[in-house]
């Protein structure tokens, strides 16, 4: 299975992950991210923290970036805004 790394994107910093995580495909692992990104932003507004604007870059094991998660963007719509 392949290998993909969600960086944490929080505007000029990056933290890279650099162990990754097997998923099936590419689909796979977007929706585990943007399953990610929910989780992260619900614990952000438990501590009054608004980490909407993060993003999670998504990289292959060769370390090419092939998608990018924007966390706002995985909010329902009245929460988008």
């Amino acid at each position: 299975m392949p290998r993909f790394h969600f960086d944490l994107l929080d505007g000029a910093q990056v933290t890279e992950d650099p162990d990754g995580l097997e998923f099936a495909d590419l689909d796979t692992a977007i929706a585990e991210a943007a399953q990610g990104a929910r989780d992260i932003v619900a614990h952000g507004i438990m501590w009054n923290e608004d980490v909407s604007g993060q993003k999670f870059r998504i990289r292959d094991e060769t370390g090419q970036a092939v998608a990018t998660v924007p966390f706002r963007e995985c909010l329902p719509g009245w929460l988008r805004g």
